[in-house]
């Protein structure tokens, strides 16, 4: 029964995006005859590939605005074209042969994605970037004119002004780079790369690798007045078509220096830079020692010997309100200290908090999720009422409508800040030898906040951090704590070691052998 049910709600799902992929497909329509009526332009369904690859769609579900891009010539054996037209309402061109194709151009995507997962075949997704945009922002590049034309992108030829059978003179890309950009028939070009964010190479297994490293020189040389470097994508697939008695692509200098090693070598702080950082950017580590070590450093510095005394908790046990009622209550004073003391030995709230006015705090509970804090918000203690309960500070922050003083903790609040009063809570934790009992600790919902550990802010996303990996034992764990930090102009590495640079080997297992849609 309950299998017929869920089978009945999913096709009840699969009917209502048909109905809704039937509008859009009817609003593109009539913007195709009509170009003026609406601005809405359909993606278009790139290319097929050879082999187990199938017709690739582009990734904005229903059809957003977006030029078209093919991702390569038809390999197919069949004849067919490489890109197909978004409508044939209104259109010239001849409608798609294939299915996937026709039903892309008349923006069906659930009844594309539905035949592609039931075809369990490897399929590539293409955003469709299309031809030069954005002032020349995003650019498509092949080695040859056809891949270009199919592509609807240029040669890298073309766009990095390189000659027929060009062959550098500087066996160093960087110095070839510069030698070029010297010379006044590449100054127009070095003004257009300059524009260049984003690079797309197609057809890269048919790249020669001095050539793919010299574009990438040339743009990093181009934008070198630009805070954010060119990105390049390299498409296609290396088993396929390589250049004539040249190395590939992927054997290229540039080929390995955008992994983590350089990137984190890009990062890296003196101890002077260091010193400056301490007190001022969370540094995540990986062991609680370390941690504790770099808080306890943080808080001397701050406010010397004198301080106020530490909070320290008040563990107790209570019964489980979700305990079993058909089994007889278990006095919670026959449960022993040791049971007690095992259960919240894991407690996000430690047994002592070090504080002091002007302590950086991180909460450790979502008490206060209602104003928008949560476990992990960071502020700063900036007094205290007359019993002793602290006043946090949490500067940057969106204030919710909602907030009004003496209300949900609020001590006060303005633009962009608000300050919380933070008593002690309670914590629990279930003590496993007496299920029907649970540990229960009362505690102050923060910890000092100059660094944390990368398990704690695994979700969690930060404006600036400095990573002290050197030590890091787990998988994955460097790359959590890179990932916390979206721009690496504010990523700053104290330590790391390459060989921590470790990836779960099941993980990796399930990437390699997965079916993908």
């Amino acid at each position: 029964m309950v299998g017929q049910s869920v089978a009945a709600w999913e096709q009840e799902d699969i009917e209502e995006a048909l109905r809704r992929d039937a509008a859009v497909g009817a609003r593109h329509r009539a913007a195709v005859r009509d170009p003026d009526a609406a601005k809405l332009v359909s993606p278009v369904v790139v290319a097929a590939r050879g082999g187990t690859d199938v017709p690739s769609a582009d990734g904005q579900c229903g059809g957003g605005p977006g030029d078209a891009a093919a991702a390569g010539g038809d390999r197919s054996g069949t004849g067919g074209s490489a890109s197909t037209s978004a409508d044939t309402g209104g259109s010239h061109e001849q409608p798609p042969a294939d299915p996937l194709s026709r039903m892309a151009a008349d923006v069906s995507w659930t009844a594309v994605y539905g035949q592609l997962f039931a075809r369990a075949l490897r399929t590539f997704i293409s955003e469709g970037p299309g031809p030069v945009t954005v002032d020349g922002a995003v650019v498509v590049v092949a080695p040859t004119g056809s891949a270009a034309k199919t592509a609807k992108g240029v040669t890298y030829h073309s766009l990095f002004g390189f000659v027929k059978d060009y062959k550098m003179v500087c066996a160093d890309p960087a110095q070839e780079a510069a030698r070029l950009l010297a010379l006044d028939r590449w100054k127009p070009i070095s003004r257009r790369l300059a524009k260049v964010e984003v690079a797309l190479v197609n057809e890269i297994s048919m790249v020669p690798a001095d050539n793919f490293d010299l574009m990438c020189e040339l743009l990093l040389h181009s934008r070198a007045a630009s805070p954010l470097p060119p990105v390049v994508y390299a498409i296609a697939d290396f088993p396929q078509l390589c250049p004539p008695f040249c190395k590939m692509a992927f054997t290229g200098k540039c080929w390995t220096t955008g992994p983590v090693i350089t990137l984190m070598d890009e990062c890296t702080v003196t101890d002077e830079a260091n010193e400056a950082l301490q007190g001022n950017v969370l540094h995540l580590m990986p062991r609680h020692e370390d941690v504790a070590a770099h808080n306890s450093s943080c808080l001397m510095r701050l406010c010397g010997g004198e301080r106020p005394a530490d909070f320290v908790a008040v563990d107790t046990v209570k019964q489980d309100p979700n305990r079993d009622r058909s089994v007889c209550p278990v006095d919670p004073k026959t449960v022993s200290g040791h049971a007690r003391d095992a259960a919240l030995i894991d407690c996000v709230a430690p047994r002592v908090v070090q504080h002091c006015r002007g302590a950086r705090v991180m909460l450790t509970s979502n008490h206060f999720l209602g104003l928008g804090l949560y476990h992990g918000s960071i502020g700063n203690v900036v007094g205290y009422e007359t019993d002793g309960t602290p006043v946090v500070r949490f500067d940057d922050h969106e204030v919710v409508e909602t907030t009004r003083s003496g209300v949900q903790g609020v001590h006060a609040a303005g633009a962009n800040w608000l300050e919380v009063l933070c008593p002690a809570i309670e914590y629990e934790a279930r003590i496993l030898s007496r299920p029907e009992s649970v540990a229960s600790r009362l505690q102050v919902p923060f910890v000092l906040g100059w660094a944390i550990t990368v398990h704690r802010f695994q979700s969690l996303t930060l404006s600036g951090a400095v990573l002290d990996v050197g030590t890091a034992f787990g998988a994955g764990m460097v790359l959590a704590a890179m990932s916390r930090v979206p721009d690496k102009r504010r990523m700053h590495v104290r330590s790391f070691c390459g060989s921590r640079l470790i990836a779960d080997r099941a993980a990796m297992h399930l990437y390699q052998t997965s079916p993908r849609l």
